[in-house]
């Protein structure tokens, strides 16, 4: 049996396009609404904002702690609130005893150095480095205590 090849009508674009829908869409007959973007992402709020709370229930049932931070700087120093090292430092009771606070960033790092400041009583250490080097090395030897890390996963 021999196939005959018949005339493909139909021009290379309409064949991509198929090969890539499951089926013919309509064209859009109504335009998508414009939407303002948001000034700073929710997420980042909620999730300083969970944060707080879980080390509150932390330093309730072990009494004691220590807080590390890889990425510790504020996303917007404008807004304290989305800040989790902030919020952990300010929580009551101060029952979480030491900080190592690690970034990269020299706007974040002046503002970690500004809040290491206004906090005199607390052991605080502040780093200059990438949190997935420098944390690495400093977990190694802080085997000892309870600890609450936050940390982001390498190459994110």
């Amino acid at each position: 049996m021999v196939r005959r090849r018949t005339k493909n009508k139909r021009s290379k674009t309409q064949n991509q396009d198929d090969e890539s829908t499951l089926f013919q869409l309509p064209s859009r007959i109504v335009p998508e609404p414009r939407i303002k973007s948001l000034q700073f992402p929710i997420w980042t709020e909620k999730k300083a904002q969970l944060i707080e709370r879980y080390l509150y229930y932390f330093v309730l049932v072990t009494k004691h702690g220590t807080y590390i931070d890889g990425f510790a700087g504020p996303q917007q120093p404008d807004k304290p609130e989305m800040w989790a090292a902030k919020l952990v430092m300010d929580n009551e009771p101060k029952r979480l005893n030491h900080f190592y606070l690690f970034d990269s960033d020299r706007t974040a790092l002046f503002h970690l150095k500004k809040l290491k400041e206004a906090h005199p009583d607390r052991d605080i250490v502040v780093y200059d480095g990438d949190e997935n080097r420098t944390a690495t090395e400093f977990r190694k030897n802080q085997k000892d205590r309870g600890h609450f890390l936050l940390a982001r996963p390498k190459n994110f």
